[in-house]
């Protein structure tokens, strides 16, 4: 039977084949398509071996493997990522365990490691608790940035000038003095000046130490630098004239 044209209110029908159905409602238990073409489709349950979507949007999705070129995400969060290669304006990184770090700007509240090794660091500010001055090496220390001061704080080095301490005051200073001169000055336990650059004071003798050996063979010293009337009382045991039966006289014979 061929028909041109029918229109049917219900049909019941086994087996259609027919080259094109143009229906607005279809329903149907299952539907073996080999090529679809669909504007807008609702499907509340997709089963799919091959996908090939050009735009996805998903409120949520669960991938046990995804390959993806490209990616643009506002917020991950991942229980392990291995990276080749991460470039990043902020990095909030708890604990960091890596092989090799290279950077051109570090900045860090508190750096906590066993072992570092640094083969050419500008460092502007340190604090450092201890350090093993063996391990220095230095061509000059300068005194103007150094104080060098003993446990007791009775040796002090600095700038030009070494001071030497007693519990009271110095004791031995060398160097620049306060009139900018250099010198070398050595004071008694009451602050007496003994010595300096231009020789021994009066305060440097202590005890009667000078003895005839210590005096030059060729002294000179001057008669008015003597004590005459001490020294005729001590030739004539008190008494202040020169008597000459102890005084040798040289007669002098004229011609």
């Amino acid at each position: 039977m061929i028909v041109n044209e029918a229109l049917i209110n219900k049909a019941n029908i086994q087996d259609l084949e027919a080259v094109s159905i143009r229906t607005q409602t279809i329903e149907a238990k299952t539907a073996a398509i080999e090529v679809a073409i669909i504007n807008v489709a609702h499907v509340s349950d997709l089963t799919a071996i091959n996908a090939n979507i050009e735009k996805l949007i998903a409120a949520d999705a669960i991938m046990g493997q995804a390959i993806i070129g490209k990616a643009n995400i506002t917020d991950l969060t991942a229980s392990v990522g291995r990276i080749e290669i991460l470039e990043s304006s902020v990095g909030d990184i708890e604990t960091l365990v890596n092989g090799n770090l290279t950077s051109n700007n570090i900045q860090s509240l508190i750096l906590s490691s066993d072992k570092v090794t640094v083969v050419n660091g500008f460092i502007k500010n340190a604090m450092i608790e201890n350090l093993d001055v063996s391990k220095i090496n230095a061509g000059d220390i300068s005194v103007n940035k150094f104080r060098i001061k003993s446990d007791s704080g009775n040796l002090l080095i600095f700038d030009n000038t070494i001071q030497i301490k007693d519990s009271t005051r110095v004791r031995v200073q060398i160097g620049k003095d306060a009139n900018s001169d250099y010198n070398m000055y050595v004071w008694d336990s009451s602050g007496k000046l003994m010595f300096d650059a231009t020789g021994l004071k009066a305060d440097g003798i202590k005890n009667k130490i000078i003895r005839d050996d210590m005096v030059s063979d060729n002294a000179n010293i001057s008669g008015n630098k003597l004590n005459i009337s001490s020294v005729v009382t001590s030739i004539n045991n008190g008494a202040t004239t020169l008597n000459s039966s102890k005084v040798l006289l040289m007669v002098l014979h004229k011609l």
